[in-house]
């Protein structure tokens, strides 16, 4: 897992993930972005994400306590990437 959030329950809060290329001035646009938020491997919430310029955005309202993994996936051109992260509800 690349990040970790704690959250309080009932909190709604906006992830954004900013996406940037290892190579200098290096243009790119992001096609398209999705997201799934799972607690033990159940998927409790899933969509489809805002992509404004090189930053992508997923609204979440986790509505249980625990661990959920969440995961979003996009697409550059020809290739697709996925950052995966955890949200600890408490």
């Amino acid at each position: 897992m690349n990040n970790y959030f704690k959250w309080d329950l009932g909190e709604s809060k906006k992830i954004r993930l900013d996406v940037f290329s290892n190579v200098k001035n290096d243009v790119f646009s992001i096609i398209s972005a999705t997201f799934k938020l799972s607690k033990k491997n159940i998927e409790v919430e899933s969509g489809i994400c805002e992509i404004q310029g090189t930053m992508i955005s997923a609204h979440l309202n986790p509505i249980e306590k625990g661990d959920h993994e969440l995961v979003i996936t996009y697409c550059i051109a020809d290739e697709i990437f996925i950052e995966k992260s955890v949200i600890k509800v408490c």
